[in-house]
């Protein structure tokens, strides 16, 4: 198998040799009956021989017992082990290890759930020394019968060992949880940021009393305990800042480290793998703009070069070369005007090719060293991401010595899957002062720490305690049959950590998710169960509040909806577009929505730009527009020749393939999406244009214009407005009772005749479906106007997905001629556009949620649209 195949598996295999050296199991016995019990979950029941794949399968599980027996040995050879084999051969030789001890008697404080290799070393002591075993525990859990209830959870690992080892008296045991005056209150708050917001308010409730008494006693016995350490930032964002009247601030101590998984740094670090390793893969050394694009837009490129505007346009730079794929060279020469030397110098070291693990990390130490002095920065308030940044130095020094002492080369994938194992154990410190201050920990970190006040956050089911089974081969019916560890002990633990800690507390607030549909949320948590259920009927000196912190969300419909007043800037903006000209594409966005066309023409957004290497739908296009143009140009202004056109089609390829690298900026486009956009244009202009000869034999066109550029003003409310467009083509056809005009605007899209048919003018601004005939229509409206003599002109559209139709004439209203037709659409224009520029009409999002389902802006205006993906 190769290294990075190996490392998917490899760890669960040594969790599972970890248990069984730790629980004192027969190694032999416990793979034996696995491999059978795999065995008879492969076998045929028709009888049928065993496929290739189920053989393996079956070896892979027969072979385990050697592995174990072979890396026991190896390690032995070493003076090496893993912690359950250490714990096992302390176990099993206790009289030679012990025989050279000056010791005589050990006072062992704090026991819980012991291993079996854990309890044959205390055994062992037990019968040849005088031992003196010390706890810190309360009757409520040690001996709940005494209080009518049955074992509980929390005291029965303590329990256990009592009778075992037959201990009388047991020291020292309290009786706080039945017998001592509490304050519980159990809190119901949606969502996580909530929860960390509550806290903070709780936490400055109290300071504000503490500040009334003058005193420091509360600062120094609270604690807010996350049972869910990821709520640890939202924490440190939602502590209270305000200064005491003495001057002073509130102290805040943090006991606890963050997991390096998930961090800024690590997403940046898998990125850059995962560049490399993309680029290994196509074996073409060239990198992958997608991926590349990825690592500019990480925070932690924006803070180490520190152009984080400047990297917006990088992006946008790569994405107007539409290549999946670029080399090194190609991508520096893009991004060199933009990135300055600093960020010169970085973009050559993310891209400075690596083969193996051992090219990438050291490549990464440089990185390093150039980065360090961002992190390092006095003005960097980040304390978080300054301890990462140490983290991850550490976790690849480690990395480049575990990888040399190999003596193998390890490759880019096996780096990444090692990288990922390790940062998921990895965390940046951030110990302090225990002394001063509100504590702040995790759960784990309460161990044999007592505080008056304690705020828990996350006290959910799946959290307290926390839910999975173990990454194991062994299923549980053989787990359960030799004595290894199951889920249940986990569960345990955790109940004796929640009770210890509530021990000596006084005033108690369990905050729980309210806020059900994920993990984790919801469902509160089986501890607070039985504090409601149980403890409070046993101590009637319990005070217990329950309540819901809800958030008033008030009308719904009314905060779906977003209202833009038109105020003297926007209407500034608006005389300047009207100036600039308005476009039929600009006129059917507002008519869609007006508030899509405050964002796109007041605000100027635009959706984020992604590097995928293929033709944007708007270029796909215009690439068919231009090489037609190109074709037909030869026949302006007289009668096109089919014969000849046929013979301008005959170079539509080298045109196609001209104007393809003219707006992909000479990317590729022999393979992948952009082939197909290619060989998909060539089709669509060779259909249309034979289509279009065959029909010139039978009715003969003179071509009058391609691409005309089209304008008048139009007079809305005393305002001159600026009207723009493009017609594609214009044509006449001569015919016997008189020569008839045509106006064509060419669709990639599929266009049918229900298309271009309305029954009533104002539906042309209060139906988005009607945007085609639209558009069409103010083109002719702009000729119409241009050529005021004339008064017959048929507007229509080519679709090139629905070639058959020929030219698709609209419809108008009544089989209204060019002469009403004026009059008509330029009432419904002055009504659209006044609409516009009447101060009093703001900017409101469309009724009609079906216009939303493909919006650029629909996170935006947080609006919920049902079958939208």
């Amino acid at each position: 198998r190769s290294i990075d195949d190996f490392l998917v598996w490899a760890p669960v295999i040594l969790s599972d040799f970890n248990d069984i050296d730790l629980y004192c199991a027969d190694a032999k016995a416990v793979f034996t009956n696995l491999s059978d019990a795999k065995a008879m979950q492969a076998w045929n029941p028709d009888g049928s021989p065993l496929t290739p794949m189920q053989q393996n399968y079956l070896a892979f599980f027969r072979s385990l017992y050697l592995f174990y027996e072979k890396l026991n040995d190896r390690l032995l050879q070493k003076k090496a082990g893993y912690t359950g084999r250490i714990y096992r051969q302390l176990a099993e030789n206790m009289e030679k290890l012990s025989e050279k001890w000056p010791w005589k008697r050990f006072v062992v404080v704090g026991l819980n759930a012991l291993s079996t290799s854990e309890q044959q070393f205390f055994d062992f002591l037990r019968k040849h020394y005088r031992v003196d075993f010390l706890w810190d525990v309360d009757e409520y859990y040690l001996f709940p019968e005494k209080y009518g209830l049955q074992q509980m959870e929390a005291g029965c690992f303590i329990k256990e060992l009592i009778r075992k080892w037959e201990i009388d008296p047991v020291r020292w045991t309290g009786n706080y949880l039945a017998g001592t005056a509490k304050k519980i209150e159990i809190v119901g708050v949606p969502k996580h940021i909530g929860q960390a917001k509550f806290a903070g308010q709780l936490l400055e409730d109290m300071l504000e009393q503490e500040d009334k008494r003058s005193g420091m006693a509360q600062q120094l016995d609270t604690a807010v305990v996350l049972a869910d350490e990821k709520l640890l930032v939202p924490m440190l964002n939602a502590l209270p800042s305000a200064s005491r009247s003495d001057g002073k601030k509130p102290l805040f101590n943090v006991t606890m480290g963050y997991p390096l998984s998930g961090s800024p740094l690590e997403h940046f670090t898998n990125q850059w793998l995962n560049l490399h390793i993309k680029r290994q893969e196509e074996r073409n050394s060239r990198f992958s703009t997608l991926h590349f694009a990825a690592l500019l837009n990480s925070p932690v490129f924006h803070l180490v070069s520190g152009k984080s505007a400047i990297a917006v346009e990088m992006v946008k730079s790569l994405n107007q070369r539409n290549s999946s794929f670029l080399k090194a060279e190609e991508i520096i020469s893009i991004l060199e005007p933009f990135a300055g030397e600093t960020g010169g110098e970085l973009i050559r070291l993310l891209l400075h090719p690596v083969e193996n693990a051992g090219d990438f990390i050291l490549n990464f130490a440089g990185w390093l060293k150039q980065a360090k002095p961002a992190f390092m920065a006095e003005g960097n308030e980040q304390v978080l991401l300054r301890e990462q940044f140490s983290a991850t130095a550490l976790l690849m020094k480690y990395l480049l010595t575990m990888i040399s002492g190999t003596g193998e080369t390890v490759n880019l994938k096996a780096l990444q899957k090692i990288y990922l194992q390790l940062s998921r154990r990895s965390e940046a410190s951030l110990k302090g002062e225990p002394l001063s201050g509100i504590q702040i920990l995790g759960m784990l970190e309460t161990r044999n720490l007592d505080f008056k006040n304690i705020i828990l956050l996350s006290a959910n089911e799946g959290i307290l305690p926390g839910a999975g089974a173990p990454e194991s081969f062994i299923p549980f019916d053989i787990r359960s049959q030799f004595g290894l560890p199951l889920p249940k002990e986990k569960t345990d633990v955790y109940a004796y950590h929640f009770y210890r800690l509530l021990q000596r507390a006084e005033n108690i607030t369990l905050i729980y998710n309210s806020e059900a549909g994920e993990l984790g949320g919801g469902e509160i948590s089986r501890f607070i169960l039985q504090i409601r259920d149980e403890l409070v009927k046993v101590n009637k000196k319990i005070r217990l509040n329950e309540r819901m912190l809800s958030i008033e969300l008030g009308n719904p419909a009314e905060e779906k909806t977003i209202v833009i007043e038109k105020n003297p800037e926007i209407m500034d903006i608006l005389g300047k577009l009207a100036s600039h000209g308005f476009s039929p594409s600009s006129l059917n966005t507002y008519i869609k929505c007006p508030l899509k066309y405050y964002f796109s023409y007041i605000l100027r957004l635009r959706p984020p730009e992604e590097t995928d290497g293929s033709i944007a739908a708007g270029t796909f296009g215009t690439i068919i527009h231009e090489v037609l143009q190109k074709i037909y140009k030869p026949f302006l202004n007289r009668e096109i020749d089919p014969s000849a056109l046929r013979r301008e089609l005959a170079k539509s390829d080298g045109l196609l393939e001209q104007v393809f690298k003219e707006h992909l900026h000479n990317a590729d486009f022999s393979t992948g999406k952009n082939l197909l956009s290619f060989e998909v244009a060539k089709r669509y202009v060779k259909q249309f244009v034979e289509a279009d000869a065959r029909r010139l034999r039978q009715e003969p066109h003179i071509l009058l214009s391609l691409e005309e550029v089209l304008q008048t003003t139009l007079n809305v409310n005393g305002k001159e407005v600026l009207l723009r467009g493009t017609a594609d083509r214009i044509d006449k056809v001569p015919q016997a009772g008189g020569d008839t005009l045509r106006l064509a605007d060419y669709k990639t899209g599929k266009v049918e005749k229900k298309d271009l048919k309305f029954d009533e003018w104002e539906l042309l601004i209060s139906e988005p479906k009607y945007d085609k005939v639209f558009q069409l229509l103010f083109y002719t409206y702009l000729y119409l106007r241009e050529k005021t003599g004339l008064k017959q002109i048929t507007p229509g559209i080519y679709s090139f997905r629905n070639i058959p139709a020929g030219f698709i004439e609209a419809v108008l209203p009544g089989q209204a001629d060019s002469g009403e037709f004026v009059p008509a659409f330029e009432e419904l224009l002055q009504h659209l556009i006044g609409e516009m520029f009447d101060s009093g009409i703001p900017f409101t999002q469309t009724e009609n949620e079906d216009n939303c389902k493909y919006c650029d802006f629909l996170n935006l205006c947080n609006r919920e649209v049902k079958g939208n993906y």
